[in-house]
């Protein structure tokens, strides 16, 4: 696809919402997805470019892809729109192909990269919000979690101000925003780059049961899992098996 658009004439253009056609779409706007994108939006801005299509109406554009981007910036009421434009003469079937490349091409976070990244936000946003953090507070990780969890409006989840069902939705909601949290705050770097390849890396409970032991319970728990053959088929009996019990019969 890459080499397809460097035969093209692309060009960068800033489109007024009027300008722009949706047509059918694929993979429809989620209401709960473009609220995630408008707060961000507001934020900080548009980052990254829709991809249009010349229109056979002169003026008027095609949306190729970033429909949920385009419909946040819309609830964001934003006067012109950054979008790059494939000319005229590509026809419907590569525009085709090229909105159903853009989805398939979207790699999804495993659950431990997920944590690492909402942890990383977390961090970011208390550097932004020095009055949100809690100064010389000393206490472990996991008492300051719990103390977190515990502050502000229980109805509305942290970073961008999302109320809860709009918020558990697209997994920033209290409840799962800590626990992402826990997981990459207890889990040692060691252990990450081990399992970051396995099917550990996607299992949510798994992650949460060995980011509350120590690290040196972790890598026995993960020489169970990962030895040829594997000692253990789940976390809990790796656990069990790394604390010195028997596995039950």
């Amino acid at each position: 696809l890459g080499d397809v658009y460097k035969r093209q004439q692309l060009r960068a253009v800033a489109l007024a919402p009027g300008q722009i056609e949706v047509g059918q779409r694929l993979r429809r706007a989620k209401p709960h997805r473009v609220a995630t994108l408008a707060a961000d939006i507001a934020l900080q801005g548009q980052l990254q470019p829709i991809l249009m299509c010349e229109a056979q109406t002169a003026g008027k554009f095609l949306l190729v892809d970033g429909g949920q981007r385009y419909a946040a910036l819309v609830q964001c009421k934003a006067a012109f729109i950054d979008a790059v434009v494939l000319p005229a003469s590509v026809g419907p079937d590569m525009r085709h192909y090229a909105q159903i490349m853009a989805n398939v091409n979207r790699e999804e976070l495993t659950k431990l990269e997920r944590a690492e990244y909402l942890s990383e936000l977390r961090d970011v946003w208390q550097k932004m919000n020095p009055s949100a953090q809690h100064g010389g507070d000393r206490r472990s990780a996991h008492v300051r979690s719990v103390k977190e969890r515990e502050a502000g409006d229980e109805n509305q989840s942290l970073i961008l101000g999302l109320w809860s069902e709009v918020a558990e939705k697209v997994g920033l909601g209290r409840a799962s925003f800590f626990n992402a949290i826990e997981i990459a705050k207890g889990l040692s770097p060691t252990i990450k780059d081990r399992i970051r390849d396995t099917w550990i890396a996607d299992h949510q409970a798994g992650l949460q049961a060995l980011a509350k032991v120590p690290a040196e319970v972790q890598e026995r728990a993960c020489d169970a899992l990962l030895s040829n053959p594997p000692q253990a088929s789940t976390v809990a009996d790796a656990l069990l098996l790394a604390e010195g019990r028997a596995l039950p019969k």
